[in-house]
């Protein structure tokens, strides 16, 4: 594809993906103007029954980007090409919206004209992510806590010093507001004296 000096396409080919909403195949290209004058431009195609194309014609402002989305209902054909229009618009013609009739009256002479292939990809369009969306999550106080990989019968004595842990832990921190509920009752015992439970559930400690 030649270089044109009013307007830059990107990518320089009409790549099609298959489409994850329908049937059919689409893609897409920005248009790019690169002058401080309006353009216009227009696509054509030489297989017009093969292909729907949005927006055909459109001006564009100076320096502004549009993008172009073109659909398929069958696989490409590897002769498929488009051919797209495009010039500098005077004042008086950016002042008036492009239409089929008006692009006609346009003086030939000031045309450029670019070939741009088409090429069938495979599977789908990758999303584009934002910076945001790929950050890393920020680690959290709590990430070096795990539940155990298999329950464990524990003994009244390591029942008490646990729940006795656990209630320093929450003290000691920021998360001191978490009022996790802890319930020591006592109960006779003939070894130790007493007998404790502590009620809470892994998914506090691993939040």
């Amino acid at each position: 594809m030649n270089s044109n000096p009013a307007i830059r396409i990107s990518p320089p080919e009409f790549q099609f993906y298959a489409s994850r909403s329908s049937s059919g195949y689409i893609s897409r290209l920005t248009i790019r103007n690169l002058i401080d004058r309006p353009v216009g431009f227009k696509l054509k195609t030489n297989a017009p029954a093969r292909y729907s194309v949005k927006p055909v014609l459109a001006s564009l402002a100076p320096n502004a980007v549009m993008e172009v989305y073109v659909r398929s209902d069958s696989e490409v054909m590897p002769e498929d090409k488009f051919l797209i229009q495009s010039l500098p618009l005077t004042p008086a013609e950016a002042q008036d919206k492009l239409s089929s009739t008006s692009w006609r009256l346009l003086d030939r002479r000031r045309i450029t004209e670019n070939l741009i292939n088409c090429s069938m990809m495979r599977g789908f369009r990758a999303h584009t992510l934002s910076q945001s969306s790929t950050r890393s999550p920020t680690p959290s106080k709590f990430s070096q806590l795990t539940p155990p990989s298999s329950p464990t019968k524990l003994s009244n004595e390591n029942w008490a010093q646990g729940a006795s842990e656990v209630l320093t832990f929450f003290n000691t921190t920021e998360y001191a507001s978490m009022q996790d509920r802890i319930s020591l009752q006592s109960n006779e015992d003939a070894n130790l004296g007493s007998q404790c439970s502590m009620h809470i559930s892994w998914s506090a400690a691993t939040i």
